[in-house]
């Protein structure tokens, strides 16, 4: 399976993947289906990833996580499994300063205009948030678009042509408005980032108690779970101590998948034409819409698009 490792720890079916312009996505294969996972499972899962999750912050931490894999000889566990990657490539974009600034979408406009300000970090585990916004007469109506849901009233007063701040609820981020005028509207969306550090999680992962550690790690001498027990008790260093839980957790699940752990022979995948714009590349799989995926050789890497034939 592409992207094997990486595709079990986000646990999504293949159904539900966005396209590659959506922050931090990579190839899921269209067949993959949900786990059920262990209640021990779950809750490793949940310090990991929080609690409920957006899928913005899968892929963040996700992004992160094969980042730190991939820096340490845990790699040729997760490669075992398929060495077939795309997330490899040199894509930064997850983490460039754009993604995380507002957007803003004007849908009546009066002459007036946002200046933002604030910090553009959440404490939660959902990362992409939208509000609508509108100018009353002595009030500025936010309404919160995404969960938790609200409708907030915030009065306001001007100096110099510039409004006091208002708040966008459930974040960080606040605006003024230049120019206050009754009846301008706006859509705002954002990415936040989250606040807890992986150090953290690690920490947090230390406290789960002894069941958890022996669901996850079990009680067999079996390799590779036992290299990954050691790598645990030993805790040396971040990427080995966090490392040592996502490979761990990766092959539990893999198990449970009930998939023979071996390097499995790479198909021999055929070399698509150049479209009408120059793409061309080994077509991955093509969906019932017409979106072809094709694997793009990028230097020493593997690039994933979504191109129409």
């Amino acid at each position: 399976m592409i992207n094997h490792a990486r595709t079990l720890l986000l646990n999504i079916a293949g159904s539900e993947r966005h396209g590659v312009s959506f922050p931090g996505e990579e190839f899921v294969p269209r067949d993959y289906k949900v786990l059920t996972l262990p209640t021990a499972l779950r809750n490793v899962r949940t310090i990991l990833f929080g609690n409920e999750p957006d899928r913005v912050m899968m892929n963040y931490r996700l992004r992160q996580f094969m980042a730190l894999l991939h820096s340490t000889e845990l790699s040729e566990f997760v490669l075992d499994l398929d060495p077939r990657v795309t997330y490899l490539a040199n894509r930064s974009s997850l983490f460039a300063a754009s993604t995380f600034a507002p957007v803003v979408t004007e849908v009546v406009s009066a002459g007036s205009s946002l200046v933002f300000h604030g910090v553009n970090t959440i404490g939660g585990s959902v990362l992409q948030h939208a509000w609508s916004v509108e100018i009353l007469a002595s009030t500025i109506r936010v309404r919160r678009q995404t969960p938790p849901l609200d409708d907030v009233l915030q009065a306001y007063t001007t100096t110099d042509g510039l409004s006091s701040a208002i708040s966008l609820t459930g974040s960080q981020l606040g605006f003024r408005v230049q120019n206050p005028t009754v009846g301008q509207k706006w859509k705002i969306s954002a990415v936040l980032r989250p606040e807890i550090e992986l150090g953290e999680i690690a920490v947090a992962l230390s406290k789960v108690g002894e069941p958890t550690l022996l669901v996850l790690f079990g009680t067999e001498r079996t390799e590779p779970v036992a290299t990954f027990r050691e790598l645990w008790l030993r805790g040396v260093g971040l990427p080995y101590k966090l490392g040592s839980v996502l490979a761990a957790l990766t092959y539990r699940t893999n198990l449970i998948r009930g998939t023979i752990q071996e390097v499995p022979e790479v198909p021999e995948l055929a070399l698509q034409d150049p479209g009408p714009d120059g793409q061309s590349g080994l077509l991955l799989e093509e969906d019932t819409d017409g979106i072809s995926f094709l694997l793009l050789e990028e230097g020493d890497y593997l690039m994933l698009e979504e191109v129409a034939p």
